[in-house]
This record gives C-alpha cells, sequence and structure tokens, in this order.
C-alpha cells in the first residue's frame, strides 16, 4: 500500500485519483458503505427526508449512499451564475428524482451586490453559500413537508457536521429542521474509491488548474490558487469565455479582458 498524503493540492488530489486503488480497496470501501448506509437508515426512520446534492465529489457520493438506504428525492440549489460547461453536466447527470431549485442569483444580483465577486467569503456578510443556498435548501424542506436534509459535510474539509455524540445530526434553531451529515468521518480517499469503484464522472472544473481546491461553486466565487479581480477575470476567459461576454454589459474590468487590454 502506497502512503497517503494530506490534499492541500490539486496534485495531492489528482495523486490520489491515480493511486486510489492502493488507498482504499474495494472491500474495504465497501465494508464503509454498508456502515454508513444501515446508519442512515437508522437515523432517518420516520423522517421525511431529501439529500442536498451539488454535483461536487462529496454530493455524488452521497448520492450512491442514499440511493442505496432507499431515500431517492433530493435537491440542488443552483442560480444562473454557473459554470455553463458544469451546467450541461448537471443536466446530463443529474437523478430524476433530484429537484432543482433556483435562488433566482443573477448578474443584475451580482453588479447590485458586488460584495460577493471573487470575495475572500471569511465572514457572514459575503458567505453566498450560507445566504443564498442552504437558505433555499430550507425553503425546499419546507415547500415539500420534510423534517430532515441529508449533505455531505465532511470533517476531513474542516465543515461542521453536528456533534458525534448525536449521530452527526444538527438541529437548526429559526428553520426547524434536522440537518444529517452521514459521511462526516468519511475521508478524502474514502469519496474517491467510491466515484472511482462505482465509475461515477466528476464535473469538468475538477480538471481545471485549482479545481480540486475549490471545489463546487458558481463562477463569481474566489478561487483560492487566484489573486485579485485580473486574474479571475483571465481564468474565466480561458475556461468559459461565454461567462465575461454576458459579465462584459455589467463589469468593466470583464469587458478589458475580452477587448485585450490586460496582457
Amino acid at each position: 500500500m502506497i502512503p497517503k498524503k494530506k490534499m492541500s493540492t490539486d496534485e495531492d488530489w489528482l495523486y490520489a485519483l491515480e493511486n486510489i486503488e492502493s488507498l482504499v480497496s474495494r472491500s474495504d470501501l465497501e465494508a464503509k458503505i454498508s456502515e454508513t448506509v444501515q446508519r442512515i437508515k437508522t437515523i432517518t426512520r420516520g423522517h421525511r427526508v431529501a439529500y442536498c446534492w451539488s454535483g461536487g465529489k462529496d454530493a455524488l457520493a452521497l448520492e450512491v449512499l442514499c440511493n442505496k438506504a432507499g431515500i431517492f428525492q433530493g435537491v440542488m440549489v443552483h442560480s444562473e451564475l454557473e459554470y455553463p460547461s458544469f451546467m450541461k453536466w448537471v443536466y446530463e447527470n443529474k437523478k430524476p428524482d433530484v429537484a432543482m431549485y433556483s435562488n433566482g442569483c443573477d448578474l443584475r444580483w451580482l453588479a447590485r451586490n458586488r460584495k460577493y465577486l471573487f470575495a475572500d467569503l471569511l465572514g457572514s456578510e459575503t458567505n453566498y453559500g450560507q445566504n443564498h443556498v442552504r437558505k433555499y435548501q430550507f425553503k425546499y424542506l419546507h415547500d415539500n413537508d420534510l423534517t430532515m436534509l441529508i449533505v455531505g459535510r465532511r470533517l476531513a474539509d474542516g465543515n461542521y457536521c453536528g456533534r458525534r455524540e448525536n449521530g452527526f445530526i444538527n438541529y437548526v434553531k429559526g428553520q426547524n429542521a434536522l440537518v444529517y451529515s452521514p459521511m462526516a468521518e468519511w475521508s478524502h480517499e474514502e469519496v474517491l474509491a467510491l466515484l472511482h469503484y462505482y465509475e461515477i464522472e466528476l464535473p469538468p472544473f475538477y480538471f481545471w488548474e485549482g479545481g480540486f481546491i475549490a471545489g463546487t461553486h458558481p463562477w463569481f466565487e474566489k478561487r483560492r490558487h487566484l489573486q485579485g479581480e485580473k486574474e479571475h477575470w483571465q481564468f474565466l476567459w480561458k475556461h468559459e469565455p461565454s461567462v465575461v461576454e454576458r459579465a462584459a454589459s455589467f463589469f468593466d474590468l470583464a469587458k478589458e479582458v475580452i477587448q485585450g487590454e490586460w496582457t
């Protein structure tokens, strides 16, 4: 067995992908899956539940686990500010029982809320996920008379997953909802092993520079390996030029990229 690496760079993630069968055996993975699926069945018994899906690696693994546990209802919160190639992938790979819930964010919204544009997102004021994704996940829960949402949050990513002694179930005050993280103690390698052995395709942006570190997010969120607005617009011009073309009507720096004023 080859040694595991800390997943601090894209190179570490790609190394793990290339060597995953030496890092996690199929038998070990299936044992982990079986244990997790049984726990999901036990904890969700008596609840009306759905899982949250983003198209990211953890959500793809979570989908397998929930489906094995007999849970097929899911929701994806999205906006008009997703990468076009990602949304193409979503509609080609999304399961029919995953509902699409728009949060209404578009270029006009972003122009009015420039604080979100390539922001560090360290505080709640500019936390797009907290303010415009989780809010609509809870809206879906209440609209569909559910009592619990299942999410793919993991401790290895530094996410809050609730307390171990509570089965990684977190009660969200003000939302009157339970949020359950069945993958809380899964390692990065175990997630990649599930995707590998089950032959699950990843969205294209994972294989752009900084893809595994950035993860799933709309194009206006900051990518950690880029510095400043200039580099972000140049990155988008390279990978998703149609995004920059549409944004040029709202943001002068996007227009400058198209006109070649940045080299």
